[in-house]
């Protein structure tokens, strides 16, 4: 519209990618990289950028080992990968809050239709009530298998989840919970280390990059 100055207030959903990622891609792709799981040197060669990534990667994301990390296409591939490795166990209980990402509530249609899964209290701001994670535990059958999914930060709202107190208030009832953190607005915005937290499992998007998005799995945790 002439006249008018577009101002985008939206980045949390998406943004342009940044110059210096669109000069790595294509650099890459102007290359003679090969498949990085190749013998040959064009392989190597493409190993060697993939593996600098990882690098890279592990030394944001405090308390990740390189060799935990799996590139996936983005963050709802990433919660929907982990969700489903644990959804089609009957024994499996989810713990989720209404507040979740698409991403974490639509994998979880299922397990909801056969009274598998536990909403989690939130306050009048958004933010999940320790409280209530512990309860749902601590109600748990023994032996169960109890999976807590919880965001780091609502894109929409900006309201940042206590996901210390919360994963804590759950493994006091429950030491063998698996947690997914849905780290996609936090990592790189929020100080986060992924070791204290005790969490099983993290996505992250790539925003600011649109290229990409990373799966940390912990140890113990199979792809």
């Amino acid at each position: 519209m002439s006249g008018f100055t577009r101002i985008y207030a939206d980045a949390n959903a998406t943004v342009p990618p940044l110059p210096e990622v669109i000069d790595a891609v294509v650099a890459v792709m102007k290359s003679d990289a090969g498949n990085p799981a190749s013998a040959h040197g064009a392989g190597a060669e493409a190993r060697r950028v993939v593996e600098a990534a990882r690098d890279e990667i592990s030394e944001l994301l405090t308390g990740v080992l390189r060799e935990d990390i799996v590139f996936v296409s983005g963050g709802t591939e990433a919660n929907n990968t982990v969700l489903a490795s644990h959804r089609d166990h009957q024994d499996a209980t989810f713990l989720v809050a209404p507040v979740e990402h698409p991403s974490v509530l639509k994998p979880l249609a299922v397990p909801h239709r056969e009274g598998r899964l536990r909403w989690l209290a939130v306050d009048s701001n958004g933010r999940v009530e320790p409280d209530s994670a512990a309860d749902h535990a601590r109600r748990a059958p023994a032996g169960q298998r109890i999976v807590l999914a919880i965001q780091a930060a609502n894109g929409e709202t900006g309201i940042v989840q206590p996901v210390a107190d919360v994963v804590s208030a759950v493994r006091r009832e429950r030491d063998d919970v698996f947690v997914l953190l849905d780290a996609a607005q936090a990592v790189g915005r929020l100080g986060l280390n992924l070791a204290a937290l005790e969490v099983d499992a993290v996505g992250k998007a790539a925003p600011e990059d649109e290229v990409a998005a990373v799966l940390d799995l912990g140890d113990g945790v199979e792809a």
